[in-house]
């Protein structure tokens, strides 16, 4: 009897277990090389909004990929969203450590935000203070340094500073 009762209640748990098994959602299907040449041509195009749409399916099917967080930092950065873009360039670092080009579009978001708080700062400063002083200061030495990459990818054909 004792046994009997064991075996029913095991027996329960083994179908509600697998019952939970089989009702978890599943990652949406994609066909990936397409759904990658899709999300490449609209880069390529410009046409933000369909990129982000199919790099963000694509971080779906395949998270670790770190050439995908990349590119919708940079859809980030170039729609106006500084703090997504950072977190994605830091998501694209975390899956590949050494990738220059998220490290460089991290380091031109950051001088840009840093230049916006030093700006922002000014403006309730005394401008006689030493504190004033050192901040304008700072920020034309900041302002030099996106002026100077500016420059830099108006040579290489490339507004936003942000490396594709």
């Amino acid at each position: 009897m004792k046994y009997k009762k064991i075996i029913k209640i095991s027996a329960i748990s083994a179908f509600l277990m697998l019952n939970a098994c089989a009702s978890q959602p599943t990652k949406p299907k994609y066909d990936v090389y397409k759904l990658g040449g899709e999300a490449e041509k609209a880069y390529k195009n410009k046409n933000w909004k369909v990129a982000e749409e199919k790099y963000s399916a694509l971080i779906l099917v395949s998270p670790g990929e770190a050439e995908f967080w990349l590119r919708i930092g940079n859809i980030y950065a170039r729609t106006s969203r500084p703090e997504k873009a950072i977190a994605a360039y830091e998501e694209a670092l975390v899956r590949r450590p050494g990738y220059k080009k998220a490290w460089r579009n991290l380091g031109v978001l950051s001088l840009r935000k840093t230049t916006h708080f030093y700006m922002e700062m000014l403006k309730f400063l005394e401008p006689e203070s030493l504190m004033y002083i050192r901040a304008k200061k700072t920020s034309e030495v900041l302002i030099k340094l996106i002026e100077k990459n500016q420059a830099k990818n108006k040579i290489t054909n490339s507004n936003s500073g942000i490396a594709k």
